[in-house]
């Protein structure tokens, strides 16, 4: 019947996969049959393949590679219930990221191992895998590539679930030390780091109050004054989204700049009338001194309370 008609489709399937020529490629497609195979209920089969991907994997000359490889495939593991099997082989590509000497690709290969062992269960270890990963962005060398490489950390670290404020001090602190090169009118590597880690503070859904003051603190002590201004908005901005309105509020006003302060209180007012805190946006929007920002707020608002309207109704 149709089960011994599923079982030789996994076949060829499996024929398929083991044809593709790049290696990292080839472990991938392996690892997915064999996820769809426990998943089939075909235990042993899935385990057998599983193995081949794994030797596949292993066998990839570059470490990087060989380490995301290494990480995709205890993942496909990990979704077929194989947990004791999967957390060996992230032991594995932990040994082999850990090897990497560029320090960009280091921190690289040290995110997707913390990525995959959230997945997988082991919380803990991820913590600390993802503390290694900060700790190299932190080394690497030009201000764009440390940008780059910490936001894909803290970006990894929102999506994996990982709630540890020690862990979002460290990535704050990792934005502190970017340096941004020459005097920009728009924002500088710095800034974008800062706007980077408190996006992923709000979609881990971090409202500690000591985090964010931290956060604050980290725009305060920037010294060029133009970059202040953009770091306090993005801190501003984010703390709104994260319903810390008073606090967003606070921050907001006591930028120095009337551009960028209005531009703060139009941000938190149009992130609490999303949430549907009229009188509190109301409030805000009032406070807008410029009539330009002030009507493109109050426009922002109607139109959530539209959205409201229609979802209610």
């Amino acid at each position: 019947g149709m089960k011994g008609e599923a079982q030789s489709v996994f076949q060829r399937a499996l024929q398929a996969a083991r044809s593709i020529e790049g290696a990292g490629d080839r472990s991938r497609a392996l690892s997915s049959v064999a996820e769809a195979m426990a998943k089939a209920g075909m235990k042993e089969e899935a385990q057998r393949v599983f193995q081949q991907a794994l030797q596949v994997a292993r066998s990839i000359e570059g470490a990087l590679d060989r380490s995301f490889a290494l990480s995709s495939v205890a993942e496909a593991m990990a979704e077929a219930g194989m947990k004791e099997e999967a957390q060996r082989v992230l032991q594995q590509a932990l040994q082999v990221a850990r090897s990497i000497e560029d320090a960009v690709d280091r921190s690289g290969a040290l995110r997707s191992v913390a990525e995959a062992m959230a997945k997988a269960g082991m919380k803990e270890e991820a913590q600390r895998v993802f503390q290694q990963a900060l700790q190299v962005a932190r080394s690497i060398e030009g201000a764009g590539e440390r940008s780059s490489a910490l936001s894909s950390v803290a970006e990894a670290m929102a999506e994996a679930g990982m709630r540890e404020q020690a862990l979002w001090k460290q990535a704050l602190q990792v934005a502190k030390s970017i340096e941004d090169a020459g005097v920009l009118t728009f924002p500088g590597e710095r800034s974008l780091a800062l706007r980077s880690v408190a996006e992923a503070m709000v979609k881990a859904g971090m409202r500690e109050q000591a985090l964010w003051e931290q956060a604050l603190q980290v725009a305060r002590s920037i010294e060029d004054a133009v970059q202040r201004l953009w770091a306090l908005s993005f801190v501003a901005e984010a703390m709104a989204k994260a319903g810390m309105w008073e606090q967003a509020l606070q921050a907001a006003r006591s930028i120095e700049e009337a551009g960028f302060r209005e531009m703060a209180l139009k941000c938190a007012a149009i992130a609490m009338a999303k949430a549907g805190m009229w009188e509190q946006a109301l409030q805000a929007a009032k406070s807008i001194e410029d009539a330009g920002d002030r009507s493109e707020a109050l426009v922002s608002i109607a139109l959530a309370m539209l959205e409201k309207e229609g979802k209610g109704r």
